[in-house]
């Protein structure tokens, strides 16, 4: 069972870190820092649907939606300085951070109201609705692996990320969790990001009529290599949905 005690302790840690990342982007700036803005919040959205607490604030989806606007634009204009190309994205990215940094004060004293209301709607997790859950979040994934289409890629990443965010708060406990190959479905959702940046890369290029055929083809090859290794790893979902399903304790053994 995952207690309140521990679940607050981990709430605790996630809002310290994010308010530091925060502060460390607002006043130095710097790229490193305003990823780990996102990330922290993507912890807490999972922290949220695991446990089925209150839904993630709303301020906090603003901060998560703001900081993404700016790492965007700045991907976008590093890409085409990459590229050797003409862009005002870098542009456009400075200005847009110099308005999420003017609002330090108002975002920091957001992220202290919500996870003070987070921290209110705890409750113990048993380990059979673990179990349940992780089952149906390789399950998910799963599907989506063994889909011909390719849009639906990134919301497996998604849901990729939020099972590692869950499992490492878990901590290898309750004893089934230790069966999940975490060092698989971190290099799974790192082969996926890398497709997904040259599927960006590719659809940017066309979309403003940029670069020389040549080009488009080289970065379209890449992509298609990116998502063969995508698909070659797919492969092991159902091992690690019948660990879980079949594991006593898990809440999820079959007849």
């Amino acid at each position: 069972m995952l207690k309140r005690k521990k679940q607050r302790k981990y709430l605790t840690k996630r809002c310290r870190e994010l308010r530091l990342q925060l502060h460390t982007f607002c006043h130095d700036g710097g790229e490193e820092p305003l990823h780990k803005v996102r990330v922290e919040i993507k912890k807490l959205k999972a922290f949220t649907t695991f446990t089925h607490t209150a839904a993630l604030p709303g301020s906090l989806r603003k901060i998560f939606r703001k900081a993404g606007v700016i790492r965007e634009a700045g991907i976008n204009g590093r890409l085409m300085q990459q590229l050797h190309l003409q862009d005002t994205a870098l542009q456009d990215a400075g200005e847009i951070t110099q308005q999420f940094r003017s609002r330090y004060r108002r975002y920091d004293h957001d992220i202290r109201r919500a996870c003070k209301k987070l921290a209110h709607g705890l409750h113990p997790v048993r380990s059979g609705r673990t179990g349940h859950w992780l089952q149906h979040q390789l399950e998910a994934v799963g599907q989506i692996m063994f889909m011909s289409e390719t849009d639906q890629l990134h919301k497996a990443r998604k849901k990729l990320k939020n099972l590692l965010y869950v499992l490492g708060m878990l901590g290898g406990r309750p004893a089934f969790v230790t069966k999940i190959d975490t060092s698989y479905l971190d290099r799974l959702q790192d082969a996926i990001g890398r497709w997904h940046d040259l599927a960006v890369a590719a659809n940017l290029l066309a979309s403003r009529g940029l670069g020389g055929k040549a080009l488009f083809r080289s970065i379209e090859t890449r992509r298609n290599r990116a998502l063969a290794l995508v698909q070659a790893m797919g492969g092991n979902f159902e091992a690690l949905s019948y660990a879980i399903r079949h594991t006593k304790g898990s809440g999820s053994a079959s007849g």
